[in-house]
């Protein structure tokens, strides 16, 4: 707990308050967290979006550039979306798309594993 002069004095009181001050700073990290993780999956659908609509070939070598200047005037409040940034998110999504599709996603082992057993239990 910060060290500031609390009005009343008593210690489980000053350890109530040292709590409450905890709990909000760790929301605080928890909420950052998450918007940076919704961040990363947006750049990273908008990676994919470049690469699979292939963008450059159907509207030119350009097209980013354009892309850009739409974006930022159909998202005034969003940042990030400059020419470079728009390189990074396909190369993002280029760098790490073959690993993702390597790798199943836990829900899917738990859906898939699920199925299975149960599948199995209303055979037998």
């Amino acid at each position: 707990m910060s060290n500031i002069q609390l009005a009343i004095t008593d210690p489980e009181y000053k350890q109530w308050i040292g709590n409450i001050e905890k709990r909000f700073r760790q929301q605080q990290i928890k909420a950052a967290v998450q918007v940076n993780s919704s961040k990363i999956e947006f750049y990273w659908s908008l990676g994919r979006d470049i690469c699979e609509m292939h963008v450059e070939e159907r509207w030119g070598e350009s097209v980013i550039k354009q892309l850009s200047e739409d974006l930022r005037l159909a998202i005034d409040e969003a940042k990030g979306l400059s020419p470079g940034n728009l390189y990074y998110c396909k190369r993002f999504y280029l760098l790490y798309s073959q690993l993702f599709e390597k790798v199943p996603q836990v829900g899917e082992i738990f859906h898939y594993s699920h199925h299975s057993v149960r599948g199995h239990t209303n055979s037998a």
